[in-house]
């Protein structure tokens, strides 16, 4: 373990890279390995409010926040070889406490997509009042020609996709 960090800046960086509008941290946790000191692990914990949408008797929710950006939209052609310069490894858990006047009516699939780029593994737990989520994502180290392109942009657009899921809560 490398620290746990109270610190302003390194706070601040965290809520710069959070999707959500109305949250607060309370903690963040960076891990290193010795032998690989180029990477480390941040875990934060979060809690988010007005997450979920209400309609009637039902909750809907976007359950993960978004392993890759998604801020751009991903060209048709390119023009140069695609370059990933090193691995890039990424997962996520959340636990979603569910009240006790609602249940789950729908929540998606555990899916698993591999390429040769990488793959994608999204799960999905319910265990009493709880749903837990994990996401990982992991690109490999590589430069991949243009006329991969295609089937590279695929596997991020498929990835999208299933980022953009919902979970559906009824009141009981």
């Amino acid at each position: 373990k490398l620290k746990t960090e109270k610190s302003p800046s390194l706070i601040n960086a965290c809520y710069r890279m959070m999707p959500y509008s109305n949250f607060t941290i309370e903690e963040v946790t960076y891990f290193s390995n010795p032998l690989e000191p180029e990477c480390f692990t941040e875990q934060a914990k979060i809690t988010v409010g007005n997450h979920i949408q209400k309609f009637n008797n039902e909750m809907i929710l976007r359950p993960f926040y978004k392993l890759l950006n998604t801020n751009h939209t991903l060209a048709q052609q390119r023009e140069n070889d695609v370059y990933i310069a090193g691995i890039i490894s990424k997962t996520d858990s959340i636990v979603y406490r569910i009240p006790e006047n609602y249940r789950v009516e729908y929540f998606p699939k555990d899916t698993i997509v591999s390429s040769h780029f990488g793959k994608f593994e999204q799960k999905y737990t319910l265990l009493n009042n709880k749903l837990i989520t994990l996401k990982s994502i992991v690109l490999k180290q590589n430069r991949y020609p243009k006329k991969d392109y295609p089937n590279f942009r695929n596997f991020l657009n498929v990835v999208y996709k299933l980022e953009n899921q919902t979970i559906l809560f009824k009141k009981q």
